[in-house]
């Protein structure tokens, strides 16, 4: 018991002689200093690594680009020909219109309803009905026969294609130095041409170029022949 009473004293003295060195005039300015710097580094150290992490940029998320076009075709009207047997969907916001005229059986425009029908006569999209025997009769009696301007019956290029369960035929063509196209179905009484003119200027106030091909093909797409 007694050694280590004397143990313990031992001990305290000497911690107390060590805190007297620390403290004492000679050695306590030193250790001060030392013991702000510690506290001034610490400091510094975190104030630094949190503006770090405060600073660290948030990336935006993207935000998608919105299409312009009438992509989801559900709500579309469909036009219905009795007579000539066809149809075909267009947009909800469009309107048809018929016309007749002596070189062809018929006449159908499809246009945006934004402008009077005088500033757009002939529509964004045709559809032309003609009783020709076929494709290559009906783009000849239309495009060739009587006409002047050796332009109108230059084809450019022809190629066959299926829309849906229909074969057509693909005509692209310069008329005029403006180009057109094409795509003519056959049915059992006669020739269906659809055309559009995509550099044509009108309505580009709202659609562009691509987008009026991509109604195009759309409304083609839901073309059928009907009994």
């Amino acid at each position: 018991m007694k050694n280590n009473f004397q143990k313990n004293t031992s001990d305290k003295k000497r911690s107390q002689s060590f805190f007297q060195k620390l403290t004492n005039t000679k050695h306590f300015p030193l250790s001060l200093t030392v013991f702000l710097l510690i506290i001034i580094f610490t400091t510094s150290f975190l104030i630094a690594y949190q503006n770090k992490k405060n600073s660290t940029p948030v990336q935006p998320t993207a935000t998608p680009t919105p299409t312009t076009t009438s992509a989801n075709m559900s709500g579309w009207k469909t036009y219905r020909n009795e007579e000539y047997e066809f149809s075909f969907n267009y947009p909800a916001e469009w309107v048809v219109g018929e016309e007749a005229r002596t070189d062809l059986l018929l006449l159908v425009y499809i246009r945006p309803n934004k402008k009077e029908l005088a500033e757009t006569p002939h529509g964004l999209i045709r559809v032309l009905i003609s009783d020709s025997e076929s494709i290559e009769d009906h783009f000849k009696s239309q495009y060739c026969d009587g006409v002047d301007i050796e332009s109108w019956c230059v084809i450019e290029k022809i190629s066959d294609k299926v829309i849906g369960n229909n074969q057509a035929k693909r005509i692209v063509q310069s008329s005029v130095g403006t180009l057109v196209e094409r795509i003519a179905f056959k049915g059992d009484l006669n020739i269906i041409e659809f055309n559009i003119f995509p550099e044509d200027k009108s309505f580009e106030e709202f659609y562009t170029q691509e987008q009026k091909i991509e109604i195009f093909n759309q409304i083609l797409s839901t073309f059928k022949f009907i009994k």
